[in-house]
């Protein structure tokens, strides 16, 4: 769980729906420093992103394991985190949630678990959200793919001192996230979305 909390934190949003504001608590925005305008136009490409129908999110780790993701607004989501001798899925659907593993040193191969009335975090989160430092500096306009994008490099001191960098690329024609390159310390990842606005249905497994 701990790379699935460090994305969250890092990628300026809680993907994995790990990390999310306590009921009735106010957020605590970050003291943005660099170009605030840049940063403004970061979280309006989030917000987007999330008031879409669906889209889908693949995340590549630095020690070689992967997530794959379907968000199916405004309550519904799916993970699978592939590693070393085994998979984790996890679904939550409503106020319902479930997990299913498989691979080595797993009983008969593969087992699952269903939460009901669980209340998972938020599946999305505000960048504004986030507490500590942010310093945001525009980057020469690249290409992704073949698809063009504007280029954010940020600097995150958390409050407890963690350090972390990377670029946030949002597409010039969508005004979309298209990737989230993250760094901190030795460990590092990369978070591709795609197929914005597709129609997903997650249904639990168990």
């Amino acid at each position: 769980m701990r790379h699935r909390r460090w994305i969250a934190r890092l990628a300026l949003m809680a993907v994995m729906g790990v990390a999310g504001t306590a009921a009735g608590t106010a957020p605590a925005a970050p003291r943005v420093q660099g170009d605030a305008a840049a940063f403004e136009e970061i979280v309006a490409a989030f917000r987007k992103l999330y008031a879409l129908p669906g889209y889908r999110m693949k995340v590549a780790l630095s020690d070689a394991s992967s997530f794959e993701a379907e968000f199916a607004p405004p309550n519904s989501h799916w993970t699978v985190h592939t590693i070393q001798g085994g998979v984790i899925d996890s679904y939550f659907v409503g106020n319902t949630s479930a997990a299913k593993m498989s691979g080595a040193g797993v009983p008969g191969g593969g087992q699952c678990r269903r939460s009901p009335g669980a209340k998972p975090g938020q599946c999305f989160r505000d960048p504004t959200e986030f507490s500590g430092e942010m310093t945001v500096s525009r980057r020469p306009d690249t290409e992704i793919e073949g698809t063009a994008v504007h280029d954010y490099g940020y600097i995150e001191v958390a409050p407890g001192g963690a350090r972390s960098s990377g670029d946030v690329f949002l597409g010039t024609q969508s005004g979309l996230p298209r990737r989230v390159l993250i760094t901190e310390g030795a460990k590092a990842g990369a978070l591709d979305y795609y197929d914005y606005g597709a129609t997903i249905t997650i249904t639990l497994p168990c």
